[in-house]
């Protein structure tokens, strides 16, 4: 099930009562209650629980942004790769192979199992032609459309020795 979350608490989230939608409001300021969870992994949540896994797009702004700003970090546990999506677009999808089942494989051969991938799909909002409130996804006939979405790849953070 899709859901809505908002990342940076500004206006222009989908409403409650959208379609297959739910809101989970804007986060909290800075030293408000609640406000670590936004800085952290995502919560877990009833949608989440549900769909058993993510399908959820997260409203990163209520406009599109001129420069890319980061949507979304990625690292893996031990801290020796990571991966930022930075976007000038208003949302972000996080999927999550909920529903993979080992049946398809990679390059490799290898089984593409459930959970065993993550996808980060830069977008504009659901509905966004039907709601004037969404930023526009429309494009006229003979305007150019301008989005821009880099993959980053920061190197780790050199290690210091232990003095075991």
């Amino acid at each position: 099930m899709p859901g809505f979350g908002r990342r940076d608490g500004s206006a222009g989230a989908p409403p409650p009562g959208t379609a297959k939608s739910r809101t989970a409001g804007p986060c909290p300021r800075s030293g408000e209650p609640g406000a670590a969870r936004c800085s952290r992994a995502a919560p877990a949540d009833v949608a989440l629980r549900r769909a058993q896994g993510y399908d959820h797009l997260w409203v990163l702004a209520s406009h599109e942004s001129v420069a890319p700003r980061r949507a979304a970090r990625l690292s893996a546990p031990d801290g020796d790769r990571t991966m930022e999506v930075w976007t000038t677009a208003p949302g972000l999808q996080v999927y999550t192979a909920n529903h993979l089942d080992g049946t398809l494989t990679d390059p490799a051969g290898h089984p593409l199992g459930r959970h065993g991938a993550v996808c980060l799909e830069t977008q504009h909002l659901p509905d966004a032609p039907n709601r004037p409130a969404y930023p526009s996804a429309v494009l006229r006939p003979g305007t150019t459309g301008h989005r821009r979405t880099e993959f980053r790849f920061p190197r780790p953070a050199a290690r210091t020795p232990s003095a075991d």
